[in-house]
């Protein structure tokens, strides 16, 4: 079944049409982008690894997709987490540590962090989504990054994660 998402206006606002995943974006509106860092006690983030399958294949990232028509991103990402890793987010513990519109990508993108502390053996992986996961320290970050293997899009992360 195909994804529907909401379209917004330049200010963020919903602009009171959808559109399905796939198609392009209407010249003029945005969709709205979520990830989801999650931290544990240690200073390490929970990475994921990418499909080969996908656009983007096999890069290292944070999880994340796009928010359905009638969702929020808060929402959305509590439900990619649960979908791709397995986790269940408390929505109230989530704090937004990033937000802003890619032009280039006709969207809206937001950026929450969770912390959890989940043994890597508890997750359970969306087979067509996540090939692997794994926690990973800032400088393991860096040097995934460094080594072209973390996703090219979280170029936003210096300041924010790392």
């Amino acid at each position: 079944m195909a994804e529907i998402w909401d379209l917004y206006d330049a200010a963020g606002r919903r602009a009171g049409t959808t559109m399905k995943r796939g198609d392009p974006v209407p010249r003029g509106f945005y969709t709205l982008s979520v990830s989801v860092w999650l931290t544990n006690g240690r200073g390490e983030y929970l990475l994921s690894k990418r499909h080969p399958a996908k656009k983007f294949p096999n890069f290292w990232e944070c999880t994340g997709g796009g928010v359905l028509a009638g969702e929020d991103s808060l929402t959305a990402g509590v439900r990619e987490v649960r979908e791709e890793l397995g986790i269940v987010l408390a929505p109230e513990e989530g704090r937004l540590i990033y937000r802003t519109r890619r032009d280039d990508f006709q969207d809206f993108y937001d950026v929450w962090l969770f912390r959890i502390d989940a043994p890597l053996s508890s997750l359970v992986l969306q087979p067509e989504e996540v090939t692997a996961a794994r926690w990973a320290s800032r400088e393991e970050i860096r040097q995934l990054r460094a080594a072209g293997e973390l996703h090219p899009l979280l170029d936003y992360i210096d300041g924010v994660i790392i």
